[in-house]
């Protein structure tokens, strides 16, 4: 029987099994006969795959007992209070990953989709399809974000993790760490004290139970929220969640030290990548864990930096090999212990990759058939699936052309189509040798109506042709070096 890790389902399973076997060895011959049918069939209808849990269909939630338990475990799987990550799911979605009529609970503005119960924002990803129809992988995206925003944010009191009142910056950063938020602001969303009123609700779940223990958390003072926002004190008094073991008024060790800030930071612009430095931390109540790198492009953004890498506890210098274009990115790292406590985000330090492309060119993307890799503005990235000839023509995995080239993909498992958001408009469907742009139909290939997208291997395979000019780029193919080389003009 083969156990997936971590997933609760497959070890209850797996305990069914063993204590099944046992009484096995006391049946006659046909009764084990029988009782081995049974049991293969409940495993096997607990055991399912991505985007099923509890062996519900696509489209259809989860019974409530297996959402509280998937929030909990993520939660702690990152470090946070298990009823904040359930009360911001309830205030996004009701704990609903799909609506009665079997879509991905979604909202939306012109550019981008927040998906699922946890509501993540599209912008920018390339597991869309996943987060539309994987209610766990949806949490689990959820709890991360969230502990992203619990390290850039501004610390509040002694950085506790366990103390609810120290989550008030980001609980207001996963909703947007904007003025809007800001409690002094009149007739702004003011999330974060949306989801502190709702965590001492009692809300009961379909089973009848508390979907989580109401707690009435301490909120800020206003007057203490200054702009631009910085350190306050906690709240009095103060509460704790389940971390650590449960209720924790106080640190083993003593007052609680996170690891110091990771000193001597900076950054150099190497061909096709950049290499940041820094002198390491030291340990505070517990040891270190590893140091984590953030960046943004464009502008010095915390807020708005991705994290990039999670090095070892002994490491000092990490190298971006992005893909990276020729424009300033900024870098901050902070130094976190096994508890997840967390130094001060360090910088940012700002440098610039040197590309060896022409100057009016954006962007250059270098497929060779049959090899897992593109060379993306000189930088080679591996790729999961290599491009192959279909028909005639090159198809290959969509997001290796379409993120480089500034589109963003969005899957619809129902309808089986990919939508692509750029300059234009594109959707084309599975199986399907035409497609629209901006709303008008057209075929993927005039010439050769077998030409449509596919599925292989679980990805999304597209004509590079098609899609590549439809948003303006140009397409040189060598037949002896066997490589497809894309071009997207920008002047600079």
């Amino acid at each position: 029987m083969v156990v997936h890790r971590g997933c609760l389902l497959c070890r209850t399973g797996q305990f069914l099994w063993n204590e099944v076997h046992k009484a096995l060895s006391k049946m006659c011959l046909s009764n084990r006969s029988i009782v081995l049918v049974l049991v293969v069939a409940m495993v096997l209808s607990l055991c399912v795959g991505p985007g099923t849990a509890l062996g519900t269909p696509l489209g259809v939630n989860p019974p409530v007992t297996y959402i509280r338990a998937s929030l909990k475990a993520a939660a702690l799987r990152y470090n946070v209070p298990s009823i904040i990550l359930m009360a911001i799911a309830y205030q996004e979605s009701g704990w609903r990953q799909f609506d009665a009529n079997g879509n991905t609970v979604t909202g939306s503005d012109t550019t981008s989709l927040d998906m699922g119960i946890m509501q993540i924002n599209s912008s920018g990803r390339t597991d869309v399809a996943r987060l539309m129809t994987d209610i766990d992988y949806n949490i689990d995206t959820g709890a991360k974000m969230l502990d992203g925003k619990w390290k850039l944010t501004p610390g509040i009191g002694d950085r506790d993790r366990n103390v609810l009142e120290n989550w008030y910056y980001a609980i207001w950063a996963y909703n947007g760490f904007s003025s809007t938020n800001n409690p002094n602001t009149p007739g702004g969303r003011h999330f974060q004290d949306s989801i502190l009123a709702l965590m001492a609700r009692q809300v009961l779940g379909s089973d009848g139970q508390p979907l989580w223990p109401p707690v009435a958390v301490t909120p800020p003072s206003p007057a203490l929220v200054v702009s631009p926002v910085g350190w306050i004190p906690t709240p009095q008094p103060v509460h704790y969640g389940d971390l650590y073991g449960g209720f924790n008024p106080g640190n083993p060790v003593g007052v609680l030290q996170g690891p110091a800030d990771p000193g001597a930071l900076a950054a150099a612009g190497e061909i096709g990548q950049v290499r940041i430095t820094w002198s390491p931390s030291t340990a505070g109540s517990y040891t270190v864990l590893r140091y984590d790198i953030y960046r943004s492009q464009g502008a010095p953004d915390i807020q708005k930096a991705e994290l990039v890498a999670e090095t070892k506890p002994d490491a000092t210098q990490f190298v971006d090999i992005g893909p990276l274009q020729r424009t300033p990115y900024y870098y901050w790292v902070l130094c976190e212990d096994i508890r997840g406590n967390v130094s001060n985000p360090v910088g940012p330090v700002e440098a610039q990759p040197i590309i060896m492309t022409s100057p009016i060119t954006k962007i250059t993307l270098v497929f060779t058939l049959d090899k897992p890799a593109v060379v993306m503005n000189g930088v080679t990235v591996p790729m999961e699936t290599a491009p192959v000839i279909e028909n005639g023509r090159t198809i290959l995995p969509i997001r290796y052309v379409a993120t480089p080239l500034g589109t963003q993909v969005l899957w619809n498992s129902k309808e089986q189509k990919v939508t692509l958001l750029g300059t234009k408009k594109v959707e084309l469907w599975i199986g399907k040798p035409q497609a629209t742009v901006d709303g008008v139909e057209v075929p993927i290939d005039p010439a050769n109506l077998e030409v449509a997208p596919r599925i292989s291997g679980g990805r999304t395979m597209l004509p590079l042709r098609f899609v590549s000019e439809a948003f303006g780029a140009e397409i040189l193919y060598d037949p002896l070096l066997r490589t497809v080389t894309v071009t997207l003009n920008k002047t600079t």
